[in-house]
């Protein structure tokens, strides 16, 4: 089987993946989808979620803490003053940074303006439940995504992984004594990034938040609010000036294992560097 690249200036012919891989994409597209026939049950499943008492309360626990567990306090972040068409201007893909640590403030500034939880509001019929909310879309507000911090030159973290505590604001150090080695290893980054870069900020997706009110739809609702949290990264790191660069050459279990995860229940999905840029490739 092949396909021809339209967008390209001479189009050539080029073999598509086997049929094994293309099957694959096909079951998970199927398996996804909402049909005429299996919406009204959907629909009906999430009035019941949003209705019931214990569904409700267990949904206000959209978020990860993990107690008794170090704590790095983040400083107060800036404010981001770049208006958002300049931002969006800003934003590219960074491949040559400084290696100079990232100040925590900048580190925090990213973190906060783009994943807190901004709001908390209340559900009138479960009196007592509130519920924490993030500026960027989430399906059903059940928000799967959480964040970690793997440091390589950022100030006031030297070789721990950190969790980032939506809610509290803060960094809980989970890992401690991660050669550098090992965590680039993980990510698969070659050494020039290795050494520029900053820190990198992998998203994962506790998919059973999502799942449980959507079924199989819930899987992609949590890939998309992914890249929604991630594009916040992106344009608030370029209105302070850093670089960026959204990488997908992780090794997904040495990555799950690095952030002491299972890499099913909870699982990543996404990672940006983020670090200073060097002069000669400036934003």
């Amino acid at each position: 089987m092949v396909y021809l690249d339209k967008s390209a200036a001479s189009p050539v012919p080029t073999f598509a993946q086997s049929r094994t891989d293309n099957a694959l994409v096909e079951d998970f597209h199927a398996a996804t989808k909402f049909t005429r026939y299996d919406l009204p049950a959907q629909v009906l499943h999430s009035f019941r979620y949003m209705s019931g008492t214990v569904e409700v309360k267990s949904q206000a626990l959209n978020y990860k803490c993990y107690l008794d567990y170090p704590t790095v306090p983040l400083p107060v972040p800036d404010s981001v003053e770049m208006h958002l068409d300049q931002a969006l201007n800003e934003r590219r893909s960074q491949r040559q940074y400084a290696g100079t640590p990232l100040p925590l403030r900048q580190l925090s500034t990213v973190l906060v303006r783009s994943l807190a939880r901004e709001r908390i509001t209340s559900v009138g019929h479960v009196p007592g439940v509130e519920l924490s909310l993030a500026s960027f879309p989430s399906g059903g507000g059940l928000f799967p995504t959480e964040a970690y911090v793997v440091p390589f030159a950022c100030e006031g973290l030297v070789d721990g992984i950190a969790h980032f505590d939506a809610r509290g604001r803060s960094l809980e150090l989970i890992r401690s004594s991660v050669g550098a080695a090992e965590r680039a290893s993980a990510l698969g980054l070659p050494p020039a990034l290795r050494d520029g870069i900053g820190a990198a900020i992998l998203l994962t997706a506790t998919f059973q938040r999502s799942t449980v009110k959507y079924g199989g739809r819930g899987y992609r609702f949590a890939l998309l609010e992914a890249g929604h949290a991630a594009q916040n990264l992106l344009l608030v790191a370029a209105a302070l000036g850093l670089g960026t660069l959204a990488w997908g050459g992780y090794l997904d279990d040495e990555v799950a294992t690095l952030l002491g995860i299972n890499g099913v229940e909870e699982a990543p999905v996404h990672c940006i560097l983020l670090g200073v840029p060097s002069e000669q490739d400036a934003p």
